[in-house]
């Protein structure tokens, strides 16, 4: 019997399985640093001023980008509930703009597949 020929993927499609294990995986990684800060220090309150400005959650047309935009908008508000208790953390602040470039690849995706 003679097999099917194979037909190969097309790039966006092999790499979309590994961008979501990437940002699935970025976000754990996110919340156990997140929780691990937590136990360290205390979580004073803060005045609405020192609180950073609120990112729209991005909301993509493609489905095959929804489960990697959920994740994505999770830890920017991870990071910025996180910001509001440690405003001068540099870590927290150049996490929050490592997701913030991670969420305008994505948003790239749909336009640079052709």
């Amino acid at each position: 019997l003679e097999a099917a020929p194979h037909k190969p993927a097309s790039r966006s499609s092999r790499l979309l399985p590994w961008a979501m294990a990437a940002s699935l995986a970025a976000v754990s990684v996110l919340a156990g640093v997140l929780v691990w800060q937590q136990h360290l220090t205390p979580t004073p309150r803060l005045a609405m001023q020192t609180m950073p400005a609120q990112t729209t959650p991005w909301k993509p047309r493609n489905p095959l980008l929804a489960g990697p935009a959920i994740e994505l908008n999770l830890a920017r508000q991870q990071l910025t509930r996180a910001i509001q208790r440690s405003p001068h953390d540099p870590f927290l602040r150049h996490m929050l703009a490592y997701t913030n470039a991670q969420v305008e690849r994505l948003q790239q995706l749909p336009h640079s597949a052709g």
